[in-house]
């Protein structure tokens, strides 16, 4: 048995790595159902990816609105980065409910802080789904380690 060498190993270890990062974390749904009488009810935030799924019940008069982070990351050659997503704040702290690129996400802000707003409103359904391009692109980041590996063992 040959054993492979390490160049199209530590070559093509990073491309598969992400490729599986973007399957098993990044490509998410997300939903938030919250129903109320009387000015209060349940609220659900389910997300879930292959890797795993989280779920954070709270009384929809704990939600005070949403807003939009931006998160910066400065690169090694002085260049920058953002990353967005949708934050739900609630009483208690803000937990992400989607990310998103520039630009995105107003949608969703604005139709909790509606909610929140008014109080008769018997109920607010939204859900967010970034599989649609998240799958794809990591199946080709995943697809062309294997091959950069192939090619090396080749």
């Amino acid at each position: 048995m040959r054993l492979p060498e390490r160049g199209p190993l530590l070559l093509a270890s990073p491309f598969m790595l992400l490729g599986l990062w973007c399957l098993l974390f990044w490509a998410k749904h997300s939903e938030l159902d919250c129903r109320r009488g009387d000015g209060k009810g349940p609220c659900t935030l389910v997300s879930n990816s292959i890797a795993r799924s989280q779920r954070l019940a709270f009384d929809s008069t704990e939600l005070v609105g949403a807003r939009i982070e931006e998160r910066t990351t400065t690169e090694t050659d002085g260049s920058t980065t953002s990353d967005f997503r949708v934050m739900l704040q609630l009483r208690d702290g803000d937990h992400p409910f989607s990310t998103f690129g520039e630009g995105g996400g107003q949608v969703l802000v604005a139709a909790v802080n509606e909610f929140v707003a008014h109080p008769e409103r018997p109920e607010l359904c939204l859900r967010t789904d970034n599989r649609r391009f998240v799958v794809p692109m990591g199946l080709v980041i995943l697809g062309f380690g294997v091959f950069v590996l192939r090619q090396g063992l080749n």
